[in-house]
Parts: structure tokens; C-alpha cells; sequence
């Protein structure tokens, strides 16, 4: 690597000059009893470290493929980047051609000034790239402290996504990094199918080859052209996998690692494409999306493609002959369906220290949930990331086959990603394309077998390291929780932070004003602790749940509930508020308060030591788990009997033990002294004066209201569009109001915790050992 190189010559230099400096001679002067000579110490070369490199400033260059739509999303993502990033760089995304176009460029400029800072690219051209120790391994930054991604967020990932660029044969060197993924589907045209007498698309190649044929003899009543053609194919690598799979086999053979395009799946699939072209029922694209064009027009009844055509097949459609159309897994011979994923990732060119963190830190904007709900959305590629998949009800509702493609994902399956497979691909394109000219079928594999493998070698006898194992399989099948009919209710959980009674009727009242609203059946339970209301949502016994701050985070933590929307409370500040402007406004967020008489010296936290100290209650955020962390952070550990602490039962009762001397210092959320419920300003005229704030904590989440996992995201946003509406409606607001005290409720991001959690982390603290 480059940066090796540098330091090796650095310390060459290095040496060589202490050599130089002994062997000059010293002036002739006249000597008494010679000292022994000092040896000369080298000055130490500090060790690199990524958490001291500064990416500010840095401008950097994106090549990438997208057009039309897709390039001004991107080019938006970019720019909010750009203005929002808070180093100060400046990414510029430059179209540079095909996918083809931008792997014969990087072959030109790789390891030179010209090379781009981060590039699209499949784990094949990567792992070429590679060969020339060309790219960074972007797992030096993943688990950074400073610049990584949390073990969380990576969990986020779907595990066959987030695996496909590390590269075992590179010492598991991660070469890319994914925002978007695709699959091989089957577009069809329903309207004609039923023409032809068919009520549902072919799962066989026996049904496909005779809708096709039947097809040519019967064209669609709706075409806008003449003429009719029962299958399109389009000349191509990724095509040929597809085919393979779809009749029980794979082009690779990882055990082995060599190509497998002899094998009899291979031969019966391109065996069963010849066949088609014989029998007349297939022709070939002869123009670059030709086969979407001709799908649009009403003229071609199949084709096979990737699923990010399906915004292109729908422009087609609307501009065309207008029918009803899907799309489905390519018929298969296997039990289920092999469906073709793939997808290139983003690589960053090895360049400096300060480039490559300023490109790693654009690709973690690029694959924040935020974002790939975005990208998602306008360039219908599958998202990386699960925590997306809920906000995916509008594309699912509104784009034909998106949502049918997308819960085939479960049946993926990769591509080879070793060197050399883009040079393959092309050998196997004319391989294809002698078959559909009549060249003997069997004979063409065998060649084309023996030269892919001739290229797989030559290319990997450049590393020593072992080939590539089996890709991890993607996404397993998601089944979605769906609740609200009288035999299956949607059960809400309520935590007992306070008088059960008073929450039982309020939350009942709230369960009847959402039924009205939403027609489904509801159902309360209020935990007989805030455990048994997190074990509810674990045991799938209840479905949503009103959870404090703290059981949201154990119940992440353990079961990965879904945050859906915060309570929003007025808030209060003290005279050390930082956030004083917003006072009385509707926040997610409130803060809590170290309490003290005016005169008793006490200025800090580690003036507590051996005081009297007055927390609120266990289970209390405000008046005693968080305040407990930040003593401790101070060196003050209140179970270790630095001070003299006491439980005093409530918010209102730290103020007054503390107004009257019983304790030192205490805590409260803001503002005990002038809380309009508790009004100790009433009983104690001179409290804002005799008792004085000396310390207020960071932002504390609010509450809200969450879901289990995997809710069916239809009816997630159902509810939650209702809940919003009950905080606006006036009986709404008087329920929330009698249940925990809450003005309102907003929609949430699903790591509106996560920055609170992390605190929780630093400080060494068990979410489980706060839950009661």
C-alpha cells in the first residue's frame, strides 16, 4: 500500500541521516580523557491513528451511474451533505457512464492522482481493483470510536448485504460498502395473460414457454404497435445466472472455486432458451432497452430484467398501451424460487488519510436510515437497512411489483464476486449470443467453461489467499404482526408509572377513541411492572406498547422494539438552562436539576462528598438514574456511601427536604420550585431565592409509544396517523393528559434513543439493572 511505502522510506531516511551525522568528522581540538560517546536515540515516529486525522475541507469526487430521476435524488442527497456535514466537505458526484464504462476508466487510473474518491462498483470490480491494492479497507473506520458506525446501526444492515463486500481472499478487507441492492425479476403483462385465458403468471419454464408461444399467435387487443413476441432476451451475463438458478444450479462452483457453466443446470437452462428462439417465441433485444420499450407498447408479453427497471417499465406502460402489469419470480424447476440479487456497492481508491475518511463519512450519510428512505423511494432499489422497510408503505402501496419483488428476497442468491468476472461476463455474452444463433449447445459451454476458468485463474494466481466462500444468504422471510380483529386484538401495554387506576381508564378511553378511528379491535393491560410491560412486547403479547425512556432501551436492546412516535411535554427551564429561548415549548425532551441551598457551599458535583442527599425513586429517570451516572462520572458514588443518600418519594418532596434543610442537595426535573402542579411556590413564597440550581443534565428523551417488531407497516402507519390525531383532537388531548401527563405526540426516527443509549453505554450501564 501506499502508506506503507511512505513510512518505509520515511525510516530509511531516517537512519540514514544518524548514520551520516557519526561517520562526518569533529574538529581537531585538544583532548583530555575522552567521554564515552552517548548513543544517538532516534526521535520517535508517532503511531497512526485514525481518531486524530481531520477530513475538514476535503473536496471529493463520486463517480457514479445514475441518470434522469435517480442522478437528482442523488445529486439532492448530495447536497445536503455538502451543507449540513459539519467538516466542511465538499462532495462532488460526477456521471461517468455505465457500470461497463466506469470499470475500464478505474482500470486506467487506479493508485493515480486521477483516481476518484469513492466509486460505484459490483464486489467483482472491486476484487480486480484489488489485485493492484487499490482500494481502502473501510474496516479500519467501521468500528472507529469516532468515525464508525455503532454495533447497532451495524445490526441494522441486512446480514447478506452488509457481508457481500468483505473479501476473505483480501484478509476479509471490506472494498465496499452497500446503499442499494436489486433483484432478476419476470415482468409480465397481466391484462394479456388474461386474454390468453391465464389468470396468473408462469412458475414453470413449461408454463412460460407456452404463454410466450401463445402469445406470438394471439397479440394483445390494447398494443399500440404491430406485431407480437411471447419473450424478449436481452444478451447478458447476470441473465444467464438467472436461468441457471431458476433450473437448479449456480455458474460457480465455490467448493472447487472454479466456474461451473458445464454443468447440466447451465445446459438445460440455455438448452430451454435455444429452444424458445426455435420455436419462434423468442427474439433478441436488438437495442438497449428495446424490451422495455416493446413491454410499454403492448407488444412483448415477458421479460426478464432487474428489478430498478420497474420506474422505467412503469413510464413505459403509462406512455404506452396502459395495462395492468407485475412482475414475479423467473419461472423455476426447484421447490422455491433462486432469485438473482445483486448490486454494486461503493469503493474508495486508496488516497490520503483525510480523503478517505472525508469519502467514508459521505457513505455513512449516504446509508443512514434517513437517507436510504429517500434513495429508496425515488430509485425503487431495495434498501440496505431494516429499519427502512417501515417507511416503505407509500412505495409498496403505489409502484406495481415493488412490494411482490421485494418479499422475494428471501430467495436470493449472489453472483460470483472474484476477480476477473467482468472480463467472464463478456465471454459469456457471446456465448449466449452463439446459442440463440443456432451454435450446439453443449459444445458452446464447454468452451466457454474452459476460457472463464483460464481468466478465473490467471487473475487469481495475483493473490495468495484462499477464494472466496459461499455468499451469506440475504434477508430471511419476513413475516409481519398484524393485529385488530375481535379474535386477535391489538393489545396495548401501559408501564405503572403512577396510580394504575387512573392509567387503566385513561388508556381505556384511549383503546375506545382508536378503535372509533381506526376500526380495529384494541385491548389494554397495564404491567404490573415496567419489566412485565417489556416482557409483554417480547412475548408477542402485546403489540404497541407506552413506554418510558428507559424500558424503550432495554426492550431495543433485547427484542428490537420499533420507537414510533415521543411524547412531547411544555418545557420548563432553570436559570442554567441552556435552551432557555424554548421555554413553554412542546419538546421531546426534558432535563432534570442538582438542587441546594443558597448558602451552603455546595457549587459542584464533587462538593457532595459526605452529604446528605435526596434522590426522587428508584424507577425515576430524572430523580435518580440519570443524576446517579453523572455522579458517578464525577467521582461521587452514592451506593458506595459517598454520600448520605434517601429516597424522598417524589419530585415535590426532594424541593421541600432540600428547602428545609433535611438534605444537602437533591434532585428534580425542571422546575420543582415553580411546577404549577406541585406549586411548593405557594407553601414557600422564597423558594426560587433559597434554593438554587448548581447543575442541570443533557437532554433526557421523553417517553412514547412503540411496536413490536416487524408490524405490518400498513397498519403501523394507520395507527400511528390515528394517534397523532388523538393528540389534537380535545378529547384526545384530556386522555393523554389523565395518563402521564402528556401535551402531545410526535413522529419519531428509529435513533431518536440511540444518542441517549450510547451514554447509557460510555457510562458502563445495564439498561436491565434500571427496569423495575
Amino acid at each position: 500500500m501506499m502508506r506503507k511505502s511512505i513510512k518505509g522510506v520515511f525510516a530509511v531516511l531516517l537512519v540514514a541521516t544518524i548514520l551520516l551525522a557519526a561517520c562526518t568528522p569533529a574538529a581537531e581540538t585538544p583532548q583530555a580523557t575522552k567521554a564515552p560517546e552517548q548513543p544517538v536515540e532516534p526521535t520517535a515516529v508517532p503511531a497512526f491513528s485514525w481518531e486524530n486525522v481531520d477530513p475538514s475541507g476535503q473536496n471529493i469526487i463520486f463517480w457514479h451511474q445514475h441518470s434522469k430521476a435517480r442522478e437528482t435524488a442523488l445529486l439532492e442527497i448530495v447536497d445536503e451533505f455538502n451543507k449540513t456535514n459539519e467538516w466542511g466537505i465538499t462532495v462532488s458526484a460526477e456521471y461517468q457512464g455505465s457500470y461497463g464504462d466506469i470499470f475500464n476508466k478505474m482500470l486506467g487510473v487506479l493508485n493515480s492522482p486521477e483516481a476518484p474518491d469513492i466509486v460505484v462498483a459490483y464486489q467483482n470490480q472491486a476484487a480486480t481493483y484489488q489485485l493492484s491494492d487499490a482500494l481502502f479497507d473501510m474496516n479500519q473506520l467501521l468500528d472507529s470510536p469516532k468515525w464508525g458506525l455503532s454495533k447497532e446501526d451495524q445490526a441494522d444492515f441486512f446480514p447478506g448485504f452488509f457481508t457481500q463486500d468483505v473479501f476473505p481472499n483480501f484478509g476479509n478487507a471490506r472494498l465496499g460498502f452497500p446503499p442499494n441492492r436489486s433483484m432478476e425479476v419476470l415482468y409480465y403483462n397481466m391484462d394479456w395473460l388474461k386474454e390468453l385465458g391465464y389468470d396468473a403468471p408462469p412458475t414453470t419454464p413449461d408454463e412460460f414457454k407456452e404463454m410466450a408461444c401463445k402469445a406470438v399467435k394471439q397479440p394483445f387487443s390494447k398494443a399500440t404497435v404491430e406485431g407480437a413476441k411471447g419473450y424478449e432476451l436481452s444478451i447478458d451475463a447476470s441473465r444467464w445466472a438467472s436461468w441457471t438458478f431458476a433450473f437448479g444450479g449456480d455458474i460457480y462452483d465455490y467448493d472447487a472455486a472454479k466456474f461451473t457453466y458445464n454443468s447440466e443446470a447451465s445446459n438445460k437452462a440455455l438448452s430451454f432458451i435455444s429452444d424458445l428462439f426455435k420455436s419462434g417465441c423468442a427474439t433478441q433485444v436488438t437495442e438497449a432497452y428495446g424490451d422495455q420499450t416493446d413491454f410499454g407498447n403492448g407488444s412483448l408479453l415477458f421479460s426478464v430484467g432487474s428489478s430498478s427497471g420497474l420506474p422505467f417499465y412503469g413510464q413505459a406502460v403509462d406512455e404506452g398501451a396502459n395495462f395492468e402489469w407485475s412482475v414475479a419470480a423467473i419461472p423455476h424447476t426447484t421447490a422455491d424460487p433462486v432469485m438473482n440479487v445483486y448490486g454494486a456497492s461503493v469503493s474508495i481508491p486508496v488516497t490520503t488519510p483525510e480523503r478517505e475518511l472525508a469519502a467514508w463519512l459521505f457513505i455513512k450519510y449516504y446509508t443512514t436510515p434517513e437517507v436510504q428512505a429517500k434513495w429508496a423511494t425515488v430509485s425503487q432499489y431495495f434498501p440496505v437497512r431494516a429499519s427502512v422497510v417501515d417507511g416503505l408503505t407509500e412505495i409498496f402501496n403505489t409502484v406495481p411489483g415493488y412490494k411482490t419483488a421485494f418479499d422475494m428476497l428471501k430467495y436470493g442468491h449472489f453472483e460470483p464476486p472474484v476477480p476477473g468476472y467482468d472480463f467472464v461476463r463478456n465471454a459469456v455474452s457471446e456465448a449466449m449470443a452463439a446459442i440463440v444463433d443456432g451454435a450446439d449447445v453443449k459444445t458452446t459451454l464447454e468452451d466457454l467453461n474452459t476460457n472463464a476458468n483460464e481468466q478465473l485463474a490467471e487473475q487469481m494466481s495475483q493473490t495468495s489467499a484462499p477464494p472466496p466462500p459461499p455468499p451469506t444468504p440475504v434477508p430471511t422471510e419476513v413475516t409481519y404482526v398484524t393485529c385488530g380483529t375481535a379474535d386477535k386484538p391489538c393489545v396495548i401495554t401501559f408501564v405503572p408509572s403512577g396510580e394504575t387506576g387512573k392509567i387503566t381508564t385513561a388508556g381505556q378511553g384511549i383503546a375506545d377513541w382508536m378503535g372509533a378511528e381506526t376500526g380495529l379491535v384494541y385491548q389494554i393491560e397495564v404491567g404490573t411492572s415496567f419489566a412485565a410491560s417489556i416482557e409483554a412486547m417480547g412475548a408477542g403479547k402485546a403489540q404497541i406498547g407506552f413506554l418510558n425512556t428507559f424500558s424503550v432501551l432495554l426492550a431495543d436492546a433485547k427484542y428490537g422494539i420499533d420507537p414510533a412516535l415521543a411524547t412531547v411535554r411544555k418545557l420548563a427551564v432553570n436559570e442554567l438552562s441552556p435552551d432557555k429561548d424554548l421555554v413553554g415549548t412542546m419538546q421531546p425532551y426534558y432535563r432534570g436539576q442538582f438542587i441546594t441551598q443558597s448558602d451552603s457551599g455546595i457549587k459542584s458535583i464533587a462538593d457532595l462528598k459526605g452529604k446528605t442527599f435526596c434522590f426522587v425513586d428508584p424507577n425515576s429517570t430524572s430523580g435518580y438514574i440519570v443524576p446517579n451516572i453523572i455522579m458517578k462520572a464525577n467521582g461521587i458514588d452514592a451506593e458506595a456511601g459517598d454520600v448520605t443518600a434517601t429516597f424522598a418519594g417524589s419530585h415535590p418532596n426532594v424541593g421541600v427536604a432540600v428547602y428545609k434543610g433535611d438534605c444537602d442537595a437533591g434532585v428534580t426535573f425542571i422546575d420543582i420550585r415553580k411546577d404549577e402542579a406541585a406549586k411548593l411556590y405557594e407553601t414557600y413564597p422564597d423558594i426560587m431565592e433559597k434554593v438554587v440550581v448548581f447543575y442541570t443534565t443533557d437532554p433526557i428523551p421523553n417517553d412514547g409509544i412503540q411496536f413490536v417488531p416487524n408490524f405490518d407497516p400498513t397498519l403501523r402507519a394507520q395507527i400511528v396517523a390515528a394517534f397523532l390525531k388523538l393528540s389534537e383532537d380535545e378529547a384526545g388531548k384530556q386522555l393523554l393528559k389523565d395518563l402521564y401527563n402528556i401535551n402531545g405526540l410526535v413522529e419519531i426516527e428509529p435513533t431518536f434513543y440511540d444518542k441517549f443509549m450510547q451514554t447509557m453505554v460510555d457510562a458502563g450501564v445495564d439498561p436491565a439493572t434500571l427496569v423495575k
